[in-house]
């Protein structure tokens, strides 16, 4: 468990961001990287005592799930809250879609527009906005993690309240990382595909094979280096918005990479359970009652189980990503 080391000295309001032992009291003792449990401007909390602890320097991965699940707990109102509210845009989100795709479609039959250009246009906006939704997602919850962590309630009507320019920072850091993740693997498939073209024979089928394990490769390596762009848009509001890449490499770089390693890997043995374990349930509800209703019924019930268990993983994910953020960065600094 972190070790409460005092109250702060002095606070940071323009950022987010963990500082340094600068700006705190050491009670004595040598200064140690620690985290502000502070408000930044943005996002005003209740008025507590701010209170700061050290960092571990090698952070596991059950240990910074078991912080997260901390942090949800003592600012759980907030937290559920945030998701209640992402939950109810991306509602809305949907059931204007299919408005939207249900008078596309009435448009077309009635010859006014074409079908295919109208769905193509709604389906897109739709992207759109629920990019937004996920950023405002990631904003409210990822606060609400901070100030749980930190022992704060947040203010949940200020919490809530949607800041378009910081909506925009987070969306664009994702854009980035989406852009230098994509792009050079399109560049990849380009290539091998032409090169393929020209060379014909097996040849060509193993330059096809080079590029998508390529391909594979640099996906890999980009999710690793870039995950924590986001966070460091968010967190980190001094910093340009070019460089929350390059900080998130050096957050990322070394432990960190394999910390999200390690949670992939266990995020497939918890999904193939899953999957076998509702495999298992509609094989013995078809062996005892071959019924259709009863058939209905076990589809319904294990889709019902499914979209909890990947909300709860969503909830998890999104809050240890939040934590490993704010330990990286108290441990590692700005680049």
């Amino acid at each position: 468990m972190p070790q409460f080391q005092g109250p702060v000295a002095s606070i940071q309001p323009d950022s987010y961001a963990p500082v340094t032992s600068a700006a705190f009291v050491s009670a004595g003792t040598n200064p140690q990287p620690v985290i502000a449990a502070h408000p930044t401007s943005d996002f005003p909390t209740a008025n507590q005592a701010p209170l700061a602890y050290s960092e571990p320097s090698k952070y596991g991965l059950f240990f910074a799930i078991g912080e997260a699940t901390r942090a949800i707990f003592a600012n759980v109102l907030a937290y559920v809250m945030a998701f209640v509210a992402s939950i109810l845009l991306t509602g809305i989100v949907y059931v204007l879609l299919a408005i939207a795709l249900i008078a596309a479609l009435a448009s077309s039959l009635n010859g006014t527009s074409n079908a295919i250009i109208s769905i193509i246009g709604v389906v897109i906006l739709a992207l759109v906005v629920l990019s937004f939704v996920n950023a405002y997602t990631l904003i409210t919850a990822s606060v609400a993690v901070a100030d749980g962590k930190a022992g704060r309630h947040s203010i949940i009507k200020k919490l809530l309240l949607p800041r378009p320019r910081l909506l925009l920072r987070v969306l664009g850091a994702e854009a980035l990382a989406g852009l230098i993740i994509i792009v050079p693997l399109l560049v990849l498939v380009i290539l091998s595909s032409v090169l393929a073209a020209s060379g014909g024979g097996g040849g060509a089928a193993a330059i096809v094979i080079l590029g998508g394990l390529l391909g594979v490769a640099w996906v890999i390596i980009a999710a690793l280096r870039f995950a924590l762009t986001p966070y460091v848009a968010l967190f980190d509001q001094s910093l340009p918005l070019l460089k929350t890449l390059g900080q998130s490499n050096h957050l990322l770089r070394g432990g960190g990479q394999w910390f999200l390693i390690k949670g992939f890997l266990i995020a497939i043995i918890v999904y193939i359970l899953i999957s076998f374990l509702g495999g298992s349930s509609s094989a013995s509800t078809l062996g005892s009652l071959n019924t259709a209703q009863s058939l209905f019924g076990n589809v319904i019930a294990n889709n019902i189980a499914g979209s909890i268990l990947s909300l709860l993983f969503g909830i998890i994910s999104q809050a240890v990503l939040t934590v490993l953020y704010l330990n990286r960065a108290a441990v590692r600094g700005t680049k």
